[in-house]
């Protein structure tokens, strides 16, 4: 899934669940920002946290 999102141009995918570690591999390596266990207001940012502004 990852490289499918890094091909068409998401800087940035949001997932209920959580990720793999080939998945965060590839994330770091591709560039891609990963957020996961996204619920309501709560997520995890697994990659590129330095690419998340949160507006108080």
């Amino acid at each position: 899934m990852i490289i499918k999102v890094a091909q068409m141009g998401i800087p940035a995918p949001l997932s209920r669940s959580g990720i793999t570690e080939m998945g965060l591999r590839l994330g770091r390596q591709l560039g891609v920002t990963l957020i996961a266990r996204a619920k309501g207001r709560h997520f995890l940012v697994y990659n590129g946290a330095e690419n998340i502004h949160i507006d108080a």
